[in-house]
C-alpha cells in the first residue's frame, strides 16, 4: 500500500498508459470527427478527392462528465459565490459586467 502512495502514477508513465486509464474512466469524453471538406490526392497512380476530417470533444458532454464529479459543482458554485462578494480584485470573468448581463435572466 504504501508503494502506492510513494509513486502513485506509476502505472501512468506512459501515453498508451494515460490514455488507457482515462478511456477506462466513466469521465472520458470520445472525441467525434466531422468533415471539414476534401483535397486532391494521388493514390495508386489516380488523382482522388479524399475527406479531411477533424476531431472535436463536445464541451456540454465534457461539461456533463466533469460536473458528474463528486462535489465538483457544489465547489464550483461555493467558488462563483465567493469571488462575487470579492469585488475588491477583478480575478475572474464572473466578476465582469458581460457575465452579469448575460446570467441576469437566470
Amino acid at each position: 500500500m504504501f508503494d502506492f502512495l510513494m509513486n502513485p502514477f506509476e502505472n501512468l508513465a506512459t501515453e498508451h498508459q494515460r490514455f488507457s486509464a482515462l478511456k477506462n474512466s466513466k469521465y472520458y469524453v470520445k472525441p467525434e470527427p466531422y468533415l471539414i471538406g476534401t483535397r486532391r490526392e494521388m493514390l495508386k497512380g489516380k488523382l482522388q478527392n479524399v475527406d479531411v476530417v477533424g476531431q472535436h470533444v463536445p464541451l456540454a458532454k465534457t461539461l456533463q462528465k466533469f460536473f458528474e464529479i463528486p462535489n465538483a459543482l457544489k465547489d464550483t458554485l461555493d467558488y462563483m459565490a465567493y469571488i462575487r462578494k470579492n469585488d475588491s480584485v477583478f480575478s475572474n470573468f464572473i466578476q465582469g459586467s458581460l457575465w452579469s448581463k448575460k446570467t441576469s435572466g437566470l
